[in-house]
């Protein structure tokens, strides 16, 4: 992506005016099936689509959708993707 920064990209999705301004998160107690439901839903587009894929109802997929929105702090599921990146990215960088 030549000439967009990290820091626009960030603003962009609405989580600040910088990546480091991005809470830490403790993903290990983010429960799974949580990340599951994100991914599914991300990859249908739609909780419809996600409950089908995973085989739970609609209700249930909305549930674990906001209650990984609400420990992220994110409004929707491009700014919680951006923390999940932002946070992992962090981790490598503490390995390394």
């Amino acid at each position: 992506m030549t000439g967009v920064t990290t820091d626009r990209l960030a603003n962009d999705l609405g989580v600040g005016g910088s990546v480091r301004s991005v809470p830490p998160l403790d993903i290990p107690a983010i429960p799974r099936r949580e990340l599951v439901t994100l991914a599914a839903y991300l990859r249908t587009g739609s909780h419809k689509g996600a409950a089908h894929r995973l085989g739970i109802s609609e209700s249930t997929c909305r549930q674990r959708i906001s209650a990984l929105l609400g420990r992220l702090g994110a409004t929707n599921a491009a700014q919680a993707v951006w923390a999940l990146r932002a946070e992992l990215a962090a981790e490598i960088d503490r390995a390394w």
